[in-house]
């Protein structure tokens, strides 16, 4: 499976190694990258990074798990100027929630909510990395 990921700044192969182990086989319950599955991280421009994921079997019948784990656990935004940490945004039933460092906020933070919106009901947690850099988990419900 090859996925094409965007990013803001370039990371490194290693950094897109560590947040790949959050991606967890369900049946051998255990990450992507100790099992060996994640067979190459190519960055062949700027702003693009390639991730090849070898299946455990042909027709993986989890296939659309891995792409999705795979393209959420590497999602990275830009939030220039913004002051909080850690934001966790959710929206069910087109009702939004947002929370900035632990507090509740009605602020607007639309890199968020245009990557809320592709999603339906959804909830997102972003943490700061480095600079104006978060990376964002998605969690549809």
């Amino acid at each position: 499976m090859a996925r094409l990921l965007q990013w803001v700044q370039m990371p490194t192969p290693e950094q897109i190694q560590d947040v790949l182990r959050e991606v967890i086989d369900p049946e051998l319950r255990k990450d992507i990258v100790s099992l060996g599955m994640v067979r190459s991280i190519e960055q062949p421009e700027e702003g693009r990074v390639d991730v090849i994921v070898s299946l455990t079997t042909p027709g993986c019948p989890i296939r659309a798990h891995f792409e999705k784990a795979v393209a959420e656990k590497v999602s990275i935004v830009e939030l220039p100027g913004f002051e909080g940490d850690v934001v966790d945004l959710s929206v069910v039933g087109g009702v939004r929630d947002l929370s900035v460092d632990g507090d509740g906020t009605t602020e607007a933070v639309a890199p968020l909510d245009a990557l809320a919106g592709e999603h339906g009901d959804v909830s997102l947690h972003a943490e700061r990395v480095d600079g104006d850099l978060f990376a964002v988990d998605v969690f549809p419900l």
